[in-house]
């Protein structure tokens, strides 16, 4: 990163990393006691805010889903859904 509070992950698993910070979205909606509303967004301004919706939205088209993110969801549904 060109800067000192980014990260950017290896281009091998950028679609990877998106996937599981959109799963974060997704989760952590605050519906539950206690829990935080996770939001996916261009320009975080809060804490509960998390960037960068249209950078994550590119690296999801550029590494697509792996054959073996697909096993191990279908593994997951298994055995806690």
């Amino acid at each position: 990163a060109a800067d000192r509070i980014s990260w950017l992950p290896p281009a091998s698993v950028r679609g990877d990393v998106a996937r599981m910070v959109m799963y974060m979205d997704v989760r952590y909606s605050g519906n539950r006691q206690n829990e935080l509303d996770l939001r996916l967004v261009d320009c975080p301004e809060t804490d509960t805010e998390m960037g960068y919706l249209f950078q994550l939205l590119q690296w999801h088209q550029e590494d697509p889903v792996s054959d073996a993110e697909i096993k191990r969801n279908n593994r997951a549904c298994e055995r806690w859904q």
